[in-house]
């Protein structure tokens, strides 16, 4: 996998027309699945039965009402990081348009929401938890690149709220 300054003029280079934001999101999901080496694929694109190209096995894992599940499946295994890139571009913009569209729109949290919803990951605990674990290694991630720190502040500060209320609501459910 590239660094993060070649992975950003990658995805430049494959999807001109995708706004800073988007090639923000394109990079982070790649570098947050993890890194394939010597494969190339970005953001841990299973293969699925319609691939048609080559692919490797790799382990993973998902949450399912008895507890995490380890197996190992098949990934796609793009010719060139270049591919690469743009299978995950184009993934993103035909089935996760929602995550991309709040990840253009500098609504990071809602990114990572529809990604889950989407069924892009499933996270290794519940479906709350799953997003916003995925939520904090997003947000970490674009901090560190300098990407909107004050949007992304924001949002915690909203997700603090929501888990505050939260918490309290099932307090006074427990008290009663």
């Amino acid at each position: 996998m590239p660094n993060v300054q070649q992975a950003t003029a990658i995805v430049e280079r494959v999807a001109p027309d995708l706004p800073r934001f988007g090639v923000a999101f394109v990079v982070a999901i790649a570098l947050l699945e993890g890194d394939f080496s010597p494969h190339h694929n970005w953001g841990a694109i299973t293969a699925g039965s319609s691939w048609t190209g080559a692919t490797f096995e790799h382990g993973d894992s998902k949450w399912t009402a008895a507890g995490v599940v380890h197996y190992t499946t098949k990934f796609r295994d793009y010719p060139d990081e270049d591919s690469a890139a743009l299978g995950l571009v184009q993934l993103l913009r035909s089935q996760y348009r929602p995550a991309l569209d709040a990840a253009i729109n500098g609504n990071w949290y809602l990114a990572s929401k529809a990604l889950y919803d989407g069924g892009y990951y499933t996270g290794v605990k519940p479906r709350a938890a799953a997003i916003a674990d995925h939520y904090k290694a997003l947000s970490r991630w674009l901090i560190a690149q300098g990407i909107h720190p004050a949007i992304i502040g924001a949002a915690f500060g909203l997700e603090a709220i929501f888990w505050i209320g939260l918490g309290v609501l099932a307090w006074r459910r427990a008290r009663r």
